[in-house]
C-alpha cells in the first residue's frame, strides 16, 4: 500500500510539476493557478474545490480524478486521459469515472481528450474547446456548453438532459 501525498490547501501557484507522480494525491482546496501538470500522473487524485485557473495538464493521466466544484477556468487538458479507471477489489471490479461535476470549465481546452463516462453534470463549459473529444457515455446533465467548440466530437450515449448550448445536429433524434 503506497502513501498518498496530502497537498490540501497548499499554494502551488505556477508550480512546475511536469511528469510528477501524484496518483491518489489529496489536493482539496489547493491553489494551482498557472501550474504545469503536463504529463503528470494524477490518476485517482482528489482535487475537489481546487482553484486552478490557467493550469495546464496536457497529456496527463486524469483517470478517476475528482475535480468536483473546482475552478478550472481556461485550463488546458489537451490529449489528457480522463477515461474511467477500473480497479479490481475483493468485492469486485469498481468503476471510477473522472468527475468534473459542478466545475467551472469556461474556456477550458479538452481537444482530443478521452472523457468517456466522465461526470460533467452541472459543469460550466462555456467557450470550451471539445474538438475531437470523446464524451461517449458522459454525464452532461445540466451543463452549460454555450459557444463551446464541437468539431468531430463523440456524444454517443451521453446524458444530455437539461444541458444548454449543444447544437441541434448533435442531439439524439
Amino acid at each position: 500500500v503506497g502513501l498518498r501525498a496530502d497537498l490540501s490547501r497548499h499554494d502551488l501557484t505556477e508550480a512546475g510539476l511536469e511528469g510528477a507522480e501524484l496518483s491518489a494525491a489529496i489536493m482539496t482546496l489547493t491553489l494551482l493557478r498557472q501550474a504545469s501538470l503536463n504529463k503528470a500522473n494524477l490518476a485517482m487524485a482528489d482535487l475537489t474545490a481546487s482553484n486552478a485557473p490557467d493550469c495546464s495538464a496536457k497529456a496527463a493521466d486524469l483517470r478517476g480524478v475528482s475535480f468536483a466544484e473546482a475552478n478550472l477556468r481556461n485550463a488546458k487538458f489537451d490529449r489528457a486521459d480522463c477515461s474511467p479507471l477500473y480497479v479490481q477489489r475483493p468485492e469486485g471490479r469498481i468503476h471510477y469515472p473522472a468527475s468534473f461535476a459542478q466545475t467551472n470549465l469556461a474556456g477550458a481546452s479538452f481537444c482530443q481528450a478521452d472523457l468517456r463516462q466522465a461526470d460533467l453534470s452541472g459543469a460550466i463549459l462555456r467557450r470550451a474547446n471539445l474538438q475531437d473529444a470523446d464524451l461517449g457515455g458522459a454525464d452532461l446533465r445540466g451543463a452549460d456548453l454555450t459557444d463551446a467548440m464541437f468539431d468531430s466530437i463523440n456524444l454517443e450515449g451521453a446524458k444530455l438532459e437539461g444541458s444548454i448550448g449543444i447544437p441541434d445536429y448533435l442531439l439524439p433524434q
